[in-house]
């Protein structure tokens, strides 16, 4: 495996300890393992393909577990994309080495998916005689407060803000629905066992090729009420949001995404996506920045960002038909600015706008003139004045992030 500096040089290479022979068409990682999707048979796609996990020790990639999902009697498997659904959380008030029980600040829905037999990967520990080190445990029990009781005494020592993650289900998008060629699926399968928990069939999961899992947060406006974990995947040229701790799976966001052509014609494929804080990194190799499309050779990564950004503005008047009366008569403007989630534009600070008009004659105006904030619904308003000539009359709002 290796791993690169932000400009793409190589900054380390472990070594596998067990042949990886056919293409790694994902990689995932949960916060302590590392998870491949190969393919079965690189001539034969809808032969299946194996999940494995690996861990990193004494700088080697070391396997731990393979998940095979070979074409059989019930299922077709051909799949491109996977994520792995993890949890990350920090202890509340730290635990002390030799103990079985600690608590810890997950959500109380995520809490409540922390089951006995499931495994914490804590640290790294920033206590005084244990910094730097980590350690898996397997959970015995939960109560309240969010209290855990693990298998074993702890080896280590950990402070309060440590870290904890742990993983609960592994997620692919299959080509079929069990043995049909002509929907795709989304398959939920146990992280520990590797079993088949669950199929869903829907149209919006096939040709799936790029996919991750992501908590939203530290956003503000409408966005910040979306706070929860996603099951985040590119179809065409909008990166969907979707609850998987929601029973019908909903889809509750969509964002567009600029892998496209700069005449709208071809939607660059995206092979695979990761999220870092406000950042989205989409695996391409075409691109498309600023209008200039460029082919690589090789894939390299494409920027987005999480931060919600103005991308349009809807203008309504009321009434929008006036007599050319020289300023006997108004109407009110409204503009409503929505971001690539399709959600109200809301940002801190605020972000302003202004009017502008053209056409109506000697007397036609619109005021405020000047900038002005855009409330918490992204609107703001104008009151247009009318000249002394009839004809079509323009109006114009410009958005500035401030």
């Amino acid at each position: 495996m290796i791993q690169k500096a932000d400009d793409g040089t190589l900054a380390f290479s472990y070594p596998l300890d067990t042949t990886i022979s056919s293409e790694v068409t994902s990689l995932e990682h949960d916060g302590e393992s590392f998870w491949t999707q190969e393919n079965i048979d690189d001539g034969d796609p809808d032969a299946g393909f194996r999940i494995r996990r690996w861990l990193i020790e004494n700088f080697v990639m070391v396997l731990q577990q393979t998940f095979l999902f070979d074409t059989d009697a019930n299922d077709t498997f051909e799949s491109e994309a996977m994520t792995i659904e993890h949890y990350e959380a920090v202890f509340t008030s730290g635990a002390v080495e030799n103990t079985t029980t600690f608590t810890v600040s997950f959500e109380t829905d995520i809490f409540d998916l922390i089951t006995p037999g499931t495994k914490l990967f804590l640290g790294p520990s920033t206590k005084v005689g244990f910094v730097g080190e980590n350690e898996s445990v397997t959970v015995t029990s939960t109560g309240p407060g969010k209290l855990i009781t693990v298998s074993a005494p702890l080896t280590n020592g950990f402070l309060s803000s440590d870290d904890l993650v742990f993983s609960k289900n592994i997620w692919f998008f299959n080509e079929h629905f069990q043995k049909s060629l002509d929907v795709g699926a989304l398959y939920k399968v146990n992280a520990l066992d590797g079993s088949i928990l669950s199929r869903d069939q829907s149209g919006a999961y096939i040709g799936i090729n790029a996919t991750t899992f992501h908590e939203l947060d530290s956003f503000t406006g409408d966005l910040a009420t979306n706070n929860k974990p996603y099951l985040v995947f590119i179809r065409t040229t909008n990166l969907l949001f979707l609850n998987v701790n929601d029973s019908n799976l909903t889809i509750e966001l969509s964002s567009v995404q600029n892998n496209l052509s700069a005449d709208t014609v071809e939607v660059f494929d995206v092979s695979d996506i990761g999220i870092e804080g406000e950042t989205i990194f989409r695996l391409q190799q075409k691109f498309n920045i600023n209008g200039s499309e460029s082919t690589s050779s090789t894939f390299n990564y494409q920027l987005a960002t999480f931060v919600p950004f103005p991308i349009a503005i809807a203008l309504t008047a009321e009434p929008a038909i006036l007599p050319a009366d020289s300023g006997a008569s108004n109407s009110i403007i409204t503009a409503t600015v929505t971001d690539q989630y399709n959600l109200a534009f809301v940002t801190s600070p605020a972000a302003t706008i202004v009017f502008s008009t053209s056409g109506g004659g000697t007397g036609a105006n619109i005021s405020p003139t000047g900038s002005q904030n855009l409330d918490p619904n992204g609107q703001a308003e104008a009151t247009y004045t009318t000249g002394d000539a009839a004809g079509l009359v323009t109006i114009s709002a410009i958005v500035t992030i401030n």
